[in-house]
């Protein structure tokens, strides 16, 4: 879930601290961020697509659930 509880607002400034991400830290942060406030708003296109990298931020254990997550929001978009 997005910690601002306004996923959709906070697609502009996430994309944004991606872009201008000081250091590698910060931009996996906002990378992370990012992808859950895609799959809060059903944009698994766009969260499929940053997965690789916001990825780098979870452990082995923790990629099949963030996968059954993107795989859901794609399902309930009509997308197989």
């Amino acid at each position: 879930m997005n910690l601002l509880h306004f996923p959709k607002r906070s697609l502009p400034l996430l994309r944004r601290a991606v872009e201008t991400a000081q250091d590698d830290e910060s931009k996996q942060r906002s990378v992370f961020a990012l992808l859950e406030s895609f799959l809060d708003t059903g944009n698994w296109q766009e969260a499929e697509a940053i997965f690789p990298e916001a990825s780098r931020r979870l452990t082995a254990e923790e990629i099949p659930p963030w996968q059954s997550r993107l795989a859901l929001a794609a399902a309930r978009a009509g997308h197989n």
